[in-house]
């Protein structure tokens, strides 16, 4: 065993998944036909940071860097944005919809996370950090045109919500799909 696979994240609201969960489906009803690895909507979530498999001890450091973080972080308000899609339009892969954050804070707490997982040994992230959430992948890239067009030009309920906390997930790869677990919180001091 290699450790726990782990990531840290930000949750959505209730009202941000169903929003997100809506979409989904829209999408999905459509294109019935084209291959697509759907996320269920209650997986939905910000990755700030994905690690890998990670050792014990290194969960544990990072677990209370995490709670340092977090305390240094007033809760703060974001929302949901336009869908995109990477790497891009023409050969997309990752189907998503943005966050936007106008106090600027989730780039911070990146920031935070990425220079404390730095100092625990783990690799950096070459690419620019986008907020977004995840909402599917696409397998079957040669059928993907008029899907991802779809979804670019869909409009998202702009769901505004409070993140509250960090959390620290473990990703248990199955036969059947991804199963996340929580392996620890950490709250931030409020309120806005």
């Amino acid at each position: 065993m290699d450790g726990q696979r782990i990531f840290a994240a930000i949750e959505l609201s209730d009202k941000a998944r169903h929003v997100c969960g809506h979409h989904i489906e829209e999408i999905r009803r459509e294109f019935p036909s084209v291959r697509v690895g759907w996320e269920h909507p209650e997986k939905l979530h910000i990755t700030l940071k994905f690690f890998g498999n990670a050792e014990p001890h290194l969960v544990d450091e990072f677990r209370n860097h995490m709670s340092g973080i977090a305390g240094r972080h007033e809760r703060f308000l974001i929302c949901l944005a336009t869908p995109g899609v990477f790497p891009s339009p023409s050969r997309p892969r990752i189907l998503w919809i943005g966050i936007t954050d106008a106090s600027g804070m989730i780039q911070s707490i990146y920031r935070d996370i990425e220079k404390a997982s730095r100092g625990l040994g783990f690799t950096p992230e070459e690419r620019t950090f986008h907020p977004h959430v995840t909402i599917g992948r696409i397998r079957q890239p040669e059928r993907f045109r008029e899907l991802v067009t779809t979804h670019l030009n869909a409009r998202i309920e702009p769901i505004e919500f409070e993140v509250r906390k960090l959390v620290l997930y473990e990703s248990k790869l199955l036969p059947t799909g991804s199963v996340y677990s929580i392996v620890a919180t950490a709250g931030m001091p409020g309120p806005i």
